[in-house]
């Protein structure tokens, strides 16, 4: 209180305790991190390291002889350091361990070279060039180490015996003196290297193709604007930015195209903000924007739009131009929050956004939290259920329209689950398929449904009956596809012709030269191919002719336009004679009533499935169907 009274006579403003412990925490955050090398790197330098120190052990044996220093004298001490030096090259420690034995080594020949030669001040430097060599490591605990090493080996030895480390008038009679001075050399070459050693930390951290700053520089940005947020009031925002539909360009176009595409991504994001803004790359098609001392949290979402606006148009690649959308999720700092909180707090919101429609904004609420741990959960509740196996399949037969009789069967999956009872695929295929679960889940369809036909061919008889089963686009991707579909015909002794593989249009949006090669070699099993739900996708005729489908399923949404007049059945029909042309069966989905089933005969569809014969039931209630034959309303007006 007296030395605060005293300075304000003075004129002088001591920084409050606040002030000093806001400046300590800034200073720390703008301190190298110290994080550990990639292990390659981390080899690469210590490797370098280790042949200095083999090369000071022959240049200190020479320079002691030709100093004349007693041969018992010189290899006493030259062989602690080759002891040394082995260790840190061949002991089974860890990189860190073994970094502080190379810090010793080299500590230890700056202070060897300078007692061989009589405490030369010049010789000195040699601590500070080894000061640089440590910083290698980007590591505080060697780095720290060797500071040590400098104070002690100056302070403390030349305090004891001077003639060691000073060969000079005035230090041999001031030893304390010039180890000051020699302290305040060791602090300039410090601050040399720790700015040399932030900087590489820093181009470390830096994406290698866009040349934006990593996910761990933008948190690093992120928790020193927080930080300066605790003192301005200003708001800080992160925007989490993910290209809609990259994979698919990255996959149609190649990698190299895909590369292009994200490095013109990363300009536009730059041309989108301000100087005092920061924009990273946290990996794959996946940006970050952090937003700093703006005024109020509504700049972030005008910054959003303009950044969709700026996304939105073509950008020219190769000849082509491309266009992409993305989804843009928000963050607004509040009061505790981390760099580490903001992120997954965008991250979050970006998904919401996505999962609504893409090509939007949405800012973070803490309900939207509670959507992604759901979504969390329901990804572990699915991987339990497979183990668990709660897993059921409902199977639809499939009719033919001009005889009655059941020609095939689709089997449809459907989740038993323990608290929440039957739960219908487009609650959970959805988000299997994103996890990736969904080929666990497939492989377990595949099998489980040839395996029940299998029994109904041992009770029935050599029945001409098919099996229709669905395969995801996520699926059609795994190389695994075509060993499970074959390992589940072989267990269960089924002609491979008997299985059906019912594929949507979405393939199509996947890389097209492996969606061909998957489809050629199962069709070389002998399988047969469906495209489902055709002409509410992707749809292009050219994959017709070009991949070997050999059944065009036409949707519900068109079977629920007929109405008997060449308006509204034009498009059917269209697809009809489309299929015939191309050599394919057709089936109708979704048959609801006597009076569509009649017209889509007329109109030359062969077979139909949907409620007017039977809803998806148990493999013991379809057993019943399969027993009689279904009347039609062709076959009965006949």
């Amino acid at each position: 209180m007296a030395i605060d009274k005293q300075a304000g006579r003075l004129g002088v403003n001591l920084p409050s305790w606040e002030d000093i412990v806001d400046r300590a925490y800034r200073l720390r955050l703008s301190l190298p991190k110290g994080r550990s090398l990639p292990d390659n790197v981390w080899q690469r330098r210590h490797k370098g390291i280790i042949v200095l120190l083999w090369l000071h052990v022959v240049g200190l044996t020479i320079f002691g002889l030709v100093m004349g220093t007693e041969r018992i004298h010189l290899l006493a001490e030259v062989g602690f350091l080759a002891l040394l030096t082995f260790v840190a090259q061949k002991a089974p420690y860890s990189p860190r361990a073994r970094a502080c034995i190379a810090t010793t080594a080299l500590m230890v020949s700056s202070a060897l070279f300078t007692h061989l030669s009589g405490g030369y001040i010049e010789i000195h430097f040699h601590f500070f060039i080894m000061l640089s060599v440590i910083g290698l490591y980007q590591d505080w605990l060697p780095f720290g180490l060797s500071l040590s090493w400098v104070l002690l080996h100056h302070g403390v030895a030349g305090a004891i015996d001077p003639g060691s480390v000073f060969n000079h008038p005035d230090a041999l009679l001031h030893p304390w003196k010039w180890a000051g001075i020699h302290a305040l050399f060791v602090a300039g070459a410090s601050v040399v290297n720790v700015i040399a050693w932030k900087l590489n930390e820093e181009r470390a951290m830096r994406d290698s193709l866009t040349g934006l700053p990593s996910a761990a520089l933008l948190a690093d940005h992120t928790e020193r604007a927080l930080a300066r947020r605790e003192r301005s009031g200003k708001a800080v925002s992160v925007l989490f930015i993910d290209l809609d539909g990259f994979k698919t360009i990255n996959d149609r176009y190649g990698h190299g195209m895909g590369d292009q595409l994200l490095m013109q991504v990363g300009q536009r994001l730059t041309s989108c903000l301000r100087a005092g803004d920061a924009c990273g790359r946290i990996g794959g098609d996946e940006f970050g924007v952090l937003l700093e001392d703006h005024q109020n949290e509504m700049t972030a979402v005008l910054v959003a739009e303009r950044i969709l606006a700026s996304l939105r148009e073509p950008m020219m690649l190769h000849g082509r131009e491309i266009g992409i959308d993305s989804s843009i999720g928000i963050a607004n700092a509040t009061e505790g929050d981390r760099a580490e909180d903001l992120l997954r707090n965008a991250d979050a919101a970006m998904y919401v956004a996505k999962k609504d429609g893409r090509g939007r904004v949405q800012v973070y609420e803490p309900s939207l939290h509670q959507t992604v741990l759901e979504r969390l959960d329901l990804v572990a509740e699915l991987k339990h259920a497979i183990d668990f196996h709660e897993f059921e399949l409902y199977y639809q037969p499939i009719v033919s329209l001009d005889g009655g009789h059941v020609g095939g069967v689709e089997a449809l999956i459907r989740w038993q689950h323990p608290a929440r009872g039957l739960i219908g695929p487009l609650t959970f295929i959805p988000v299997a398929e994103e996890s990736g679960v969904i080929v666990e889940i497939g492989r377990w369809v595949l099998t489980e449904a040839c395996a029940q036909l299998r029994r109904w061919l041992d009770e029935a008889g050599d029945i001409p009956l098919t099996l229709s089963v669905n395969i995801s686009a996520r699926q059609l991707q795994d190389d695994s596809l075509v060993e499970d579909v074959t390992r589940a015909l072989m267990n269960s002794a089924i002609e491979p012709e008997r299985l059906v593989l019912e594929i949507t249009e979405s393939v199509f949006m996947g890389d097209l030269d492996t969606v061909l090669d998957r489809l050629v070699r199962l069709k070389d099993i002998g399988v047969r191919l469906a495209l489902d739900d055709f002409g509410t996708g992707y749809s292009s005729l050219g994959y017709l002719n070009r991949f070997p489908i050999d059944i065009i399923k036409i949707d519900k949404t068109f079977v629920d336009r007929i109405e008997g007049t060449a308006d509204t059945d034009g498009l059917v029909e269209a697809i009809i004679h489309l299929s015939k042309n191309f050599g394919l069966a057709t089936v109708a989905e979704g048959i609801e009533d006597e009076h569509q089933a009649e017209r889509l005969a007329t109109l030359g569809c062969l077979h139909g499935q949907g409620f007017l014969w039977s809803r998806p039931v148990p493999a013991d209630e379809i057993s019943e169907v399969l027993a009689r034959k279904l009347p039609t309303p062709l076959k009965d007006s006949a």
